[in-house]
């Protein structure tokens, strides 16, 4: 649930969403400090707590730094597991890229990153799609990720 894009709908946007079995709520800063909106969002939790349900929440900053109209809402998404992301640089993008390649059974060797890095944006999901599109490619080819094999590829996709 894009909060950014449902926030102007109003609190009626999450009715029928305690059923889920995963719940992900996206841009939760965009309704925090609004006391209407911190009581549908409690009252969620609660019932996703007690369905034994899950709850995936992301915003701009940790709940402990949030500005919350209820306390004891940020003191549970205080307590639940707070992960901070961050844009992975050149090598963690590289060591990501791999990973992913080999968890799909692929050979994407150094030539071919080079090759990638210096031509596509440095998005990981865009990468991911890329590779993705080539690693189907290369299963019907038979064929390696070579340089030149992705330039066809990519030829193709672009024409």
């Amino acid at each position: 649930m894009p909060l950014r894009d449902l926030a102007r709908l109003g609190v009626g946007v999450l009715e029928g969403l305690r059923q889920l079995e995963c719940l992900c709520l996206d841009d939760l800063d965009e309704v925090v400090g609004q006391l209407e909106w911190e009581r549908a969002l409690f009252g969620l939790v609660q019932a996703v707590e007690e369905g034994g349900r899950r709850l995936v929440a992301a915003a701009e900053a940790p709940p402990a730094l949030l500005k919350w109209a209820l306390p004891d809402l940020g003191s549970r998404f205080a307590a639940s597991a707070v992960f901070q992301l961050r844009v992975l640089d050149e090598d963690e993008q590289h060591s990501a890229l791999q990973l992913r390649a080999k968890l799909r059974g692929v050979d994407l060797p150094e030539e071919t990153w080079r090759w990638l890095q210096r031509r596509y944006p440095r998005d990981m999901a865009k990468l991911y799609e890329l590779l993705d599109t080539l690693d189907e490619a290369a299963l019907v080819a038979q064929r390696r990720l070579t340089v030149p094999f992705i330039r066809e590829v990519l030829g193709r996709r672009r024409g």
